[in-house]
């Protein structure tokens, strides 16, 4: 042991555990010098005793743990000990190592011992990237399994219709497979994308009780007539600002997963309360604010602590192959947390319990909206000039003879920067761009918000299968059509912008909610 010679430290009887213990052991004066270090330090950071001799810790201490380590050394100068603390110390290599403390202060000095905690704190990151590993897998796999059995329909449907002189009425069956199949992807991508909580959200502010009561009416039916459902509301209204229909598949799930539990016999209970705050949920702290809690509760028996840990993973399921995606309980946490919430779950031998917590809104009412006037006739043609701005080669294509089949002009750039080349050198040659969200270089949300200023009198469409920009579509105005998109759906929506006044925001539709007033947060 080490000790200067102004300062004698008295090690006595525990002189030989400060020798053996692979834990670092020192004493410090209260401005952090080492006074003595036990032969640890050598072991683990390569320092001899002698070179740590009257040497100040804070010349070890990695930069970025200066700040905390200097609170934390005056906290134990006003008496305080410390039970847990963790900084990095250099090494005699030049590396660092990650240190765990205990310290007291005694009679001017303090006494510390640190463990070296860099291998465990490894080893849980490796831990954490194999979970994450997994999961991916798993989400991979679900994904890869649900598209492969879209597409084995698509793919023998296309085979089927090439053939030459299919029946009429063959023919009919086969396209109607085709665009009931396109139907379900767009379901599971929308599925997949609320779990990301990256879907395109409309939100708007409404009661709860409401809205419950609304699809209490909706499930009954569904639900069977062995399963009373109870719907109790909350003694003063319950507002939030969330996606409507979003919010209502939410319930729907919820419930249909409580009738699958119970096995069509019991009680599902809906109850709605105003709360001052949401409790811990899954290692998350208490939140405190106006909250809605929505409680659904069943009567069935309840779920094992082993499943309640995996039901919000994707694609994890109980149910037989074939009787769900497993997609329905992320869906519901996806979109909670999405929209400011979160969800528990409590579970016990008389049911479970799914509280969903959303954040609660003063209900602004407004004047009624007064109808705009009907546009010029002129701005109503059927035939538009459209700039088709598409990077994909095989999506412009397609996109780019649906346009003309549609009536319209099309010009197709497969870029932002062709995109402006061209509007420069032609400037009163388009009426409407058409743009695809995402591509290399500038985006299409970039291109409209370029045009919005440089050109005001050329409207704009985006379109786009997934892109940080749907997820908030009233954060800029523009109108947006998801992909996959119907031909009617481009028509109407190249049609309402081309219609509308020059400067004037987004019509207000399921792509656009641009023009909805904020309501105000209590």
């Amino acid at each position: 042991m080490s000790v200067t010679p102004e300062v004698p430290i008295e090690v006595g009887v525990h002189s030989r555990l400060w020798h053996l213990s692979i834990d670092l052991m020192c004493v410090t004066d209260t401005k952090g010098v080492l006074l003595a270090v036990n032969k640890a330090w050598t072991r683990t950071l390569g320092w001899t005793e002698a070179e740590l001799r009257n040497v100040n810790i804070e010349s070890l201490i990695h930069p970025a743990d200066l700040e905390g380590t200097r609170a934390e050394r005056s906290s134990l100068a006003r008496g305080r000990p410390t039970l847990r603390f963790d900084n990095r110390l250099r090494c005699k290599d030049g590396t660092y190592r990650q240190i765990s403390w205990r310290a007291a202060p005694a009679q001017g000095l303090t006494f510390a011992v640190g463990r070296d905690i860099t291998e465990r704190l490894e080893r849980e990151a490796l831990l954490r990237q194999a979970q994450k590993m997994d999961a991916v897998g798993q989400l991979a796999g679900g994904i890869a399994h649900d598209f492969n059995n879209l597409l084995t329909i698509l793919k023998s449907s296309v085979e089927y219709l090439q053939k030459a002189g299919v029946p009429e009425e063959r023919r009919a069956r086969y396209l109607s497979g085709m665009a009931t199949t396109v139907d379900r992807a767009t379901k599971l991508t929308s599925q997949l994308l609320a779990f990301a909580r990256r879907q395109k959200l409309e939100p708007e502010v409404f009661e709860v009780g409401e809205k419950i009561a609304e699809v209490c009416q909706l499930l009954r039916p569904l639900i069977g007539d062995g399963i009373e459902i109870v719907s109790e509301a909350s003694a003063e209204p319950c507002f939030v600002e969330a996606d409507v229909c979003q919010f209502e598949t939410v319930l729907m799930n919820l419930a249909i997963n409580a009738r699958d539990a119970m096995e069509g016999q019991g009680e599902i209970h809906f109850q709605v309360e105003a709360v001052p705050s949401t409790p811990p949920i899954r290692g998350h702290a208490a939140a405190q604010g106006d909250f809605v809690a929505v409680q659904v509760r069943d009567t069935g028996p309840g779920i094992s602590t082993e499943i309640s840990s995996k039901v919000f993973e994707p694609f994890f399921t109980t149910k037989p192959p074939g009787q769900g995606t497993g997609l329905g309980l992320s869906q519901v946490y996806g979109f909670v947390k999405q929209s400011g919430g979160n969800i528990d779950l409590r579970s016990g031998p008389d049911g479970a319990v799914f509280t969903i917590y959303l954040p609660r809104c003063v209900h602004a009412s407004s004047s009624p909206e007064v109808a705009p006037d009907p546009p010029p006739a002129a701005a109503t043609a059927d035939s538009l000039r459209v700039l088709l701005v598409e990077d994909n080669e095989e999506v412009g294509r397609f996109c780019l003879g649906l346009l003309n089949d549609l009536g319209h002009r099309a010009t197709w750039v497969s870029n932002a920067a062709e995109a402006l080349a061209l509007l420069e050198a032609h400037h009163g040659r388009f009426d409407v761009v058409f743009s695809d969200v995402v591509m290399p270089g500038m985006s299409g949300l970039e291109l409209a918000e370029h045009l919005r200023t440089a050109r005001p009198d050329l409207p704009v469409v985006l379109s786009s299968g997934y892109s940080p920009a749907l997820a908030n579509p009233g954060a800029h105005g523009f109108r947006i059509i998801s992909k996959p998109y119907s031909p009617t759906e481009v028509s109407e929506a190249l049609k309402a912008v081309a219609a509308a006044p020059p400067g004037a925001p987004a019509p207000r539709d399921p792509a656009s909610v641009g023009d909805r007033a904020a309501p105000r947060r209590l």
